[in-house]
């Protein structure tokens, strides 16, 4: 089933998943609303039972409350019918006791009286209580007053009066617990309906909150083995990241070996090379001079020949050198590019003049960097800018700078002949050219001594170019040098 569930739940589409997941939250919120109302029931139904047994224990304390009152009234005759009798003052122990304790009978029989005014029987009672007692303390009064006459009898009226009272206050009595009665079978009735509802309504609760768990788990076990499975995912795409991770690590630190490896074998490879370029030079300079009479005309092109290919091959070998050797055990400074600039025009001051040309600059900042490197990066671009240009046209180069959040961007416009587009991808490589040989100076490494200049302070070089109108190299480079930055 588990395995069924997951196929059918990876078959869903994320909209099935959402309308599902839709679906169980109705339901719940259909089920929490339904057990709100039960237990909302419930409560009122709790709080009619409490009211119910109230009442019960309220007829209860009536009824014992009533028992102790007759009680004390016999006791009160009894007592009276011995002293009357006798005039023996033993007998009025009972009419005593009992007549301290009606007050505090007759309080309690108040407390009774019901809030809405419907407490006639009450007060009835009450007043022939009082009027019981009178009637007996007034029968003992009188015989008081006629101890040491044995022929005095009490007043018949009075025994009357009395008896009337009695009974009266007895049926009076019987109607009130006839009432209370009839209460309380009422009252026993409806906590057996409320008791039965209660136990009802938390049997449905039991049963709602039973099928709503069982729907929310059959709602979402398909889910949870679908997270289970994305987990799984995860964990698998993790580990396969970190082994990728690990072996990038591991492909950088094997790349870097290799270019260090590759730095100082350009280093000592062109250290090396400029020995035998200097025998051969030395040794066509020793002929020259020896043998000078002897070459004829011929000899002297070929050694002219060879003499500027050892020149050319010194230069190249100078050029690896250096270019090895950019930003090597350098630190970075902050470096103001007015200044750099600046130099650049002084340096190329010659040029400047020679070809007319025109630079124009906005505002430059200041940025972290080698201030020399960034020199000969302003130098090539301006040089190139100056020789690569229409004839009869003076060079025009303006230099604009952008701010973004993280770099500057340094635009090198000029007005010169232009790039073909499909040379642009390859203009940035040592010893390429993109000139036929001979139309100008130069040996196709100053642009890729500024690519790797930039590159080495975390930026880059690109260029954009309209054959025929100018083109435009753009240096982006960061606010903020690299931790431990070195070249």
């Amino acid at each position: 089933m588990p395995t069924l569930l997951a196929q059918k739940t990876s078959d869903s589409t994320p909209l099935q998943l959402l309308q599902q997941r839709r679906q169980v939250f109705r339901v719940v919120i259909f089920a929490i609303l339904a057990l709100l109302s039960l237990l909302i029931a419930d409560f009122f139904a709790l709080e009619i039972s409490k009211a119910s047994r109230k009442e019960l224990l309220r007829a209860n304390e009536l009824e014992r409350t009533l028992s102790n009152i007759l009680s004390s009234l016999q006791d009160a005759e009894t007592g009276q019918r011995g002293y009357l009798l006798t005039g023996d003052q033993e007998y009025l122990d009972p009419y005593l006791k009992s007549l301290r304790a009606m007050p505090e009978q007759l309080a309690t029989l108040r407390s009774f009286l019901p809030p809405n005014g419907g407490a006639k029987r009450y007060y009835v009672i009450d007043s022939l209580i009082i009027s019981k007692f009178d009637n007996v303390s007034a029968s003992i009064g009188i015989k008081r007053q006629h101890k040491d006459s044995s022929n005095y009898a009490i007043p018949q009226t009075n025994a009357l009066l009395g008896k009337a009272t009695m009974d009266t206050l007895r049926e009076e009595i019987r109607l009130l617990r006839n009432d209370e009665r009839a209460k309380v079978t009422k009252n026993i009735a409806r906590m057996k309906t409320l008791t039965g509802l209660s136990l009802a309504l938390r049997m449905i609760v039991v049963l709602i909150v039973s099928l709503i768990l069982y729907f929310i788990y059959s709602r979402m076990l398909p889910l949870n083995l679908q997270l289970e499975r994305v987990m799984q995912d995860k964990d698998r795409e993790i580990s396969v990241r970190r082994a990728a991770e690990a072996r990038n690590q591991e492909l950088i630190k094997t790349l870097e070996n290799k270019n260090e490896e590759l730095d100082n074998f350009a280093y000592i490879a062109s250290h090396d090379l400029q020995e035998p370029l200097r025998t051969v030079k030395n040794f066509v300079t020793v002929i020259q001079e020896d043998f000078g009479d002897n070459i004829g005309p011929e000899g002297e092109t070929y050694f002219s020949f060879i003499t500027d290919a050892t020149d050319r091959m010194s230069l190249m070998i100078k050029t690896l050198l250096n270019y090895s050797q950019l930003g090597r055990g350098k630190k970075v400074k902050q470096v103001d590019l007015n200044q750099v600039l600046e130099g650049a025009r002084q340096n190329l001051l010659h040029q400047i003049t020679e070809t007319k040309a025109t630079i124009t600059a906005e505002k430059l900042p200041t940025l972290p960097g080698y201030p020399v490197e960034l020199q000969q990066v302003f130098q090539n671009l301006l040089s190139n800018a100056m020789k690569f240009t229409r004839p009869g046209v003076p060079p025009e180069i303006s230099i604009s700078c952008t701010k973004t959040p993280t770099h500057y961007e340094l635009a090198f416009r000029d007005n010169g002949i232009g790039i073909a587009e499909k040379s642009l991808a390859k203009i940035f490589k040592m010893f390429t050219r993109v000139n036929s040989a001979g139309a100008f100076e130069g040996h196709g490494i100053g642009l890729s001594f500024c690519r790797k200049i930039i590159e080495s302070h975390g930026g880059r070089i690109r260029v954009s170019s309209t054959p025929g109108t100018g083109s435009t190299f753009t240096l982006t480079l960061p606010h903020h040098a690299k931790n431990d930055q070195k070249a």
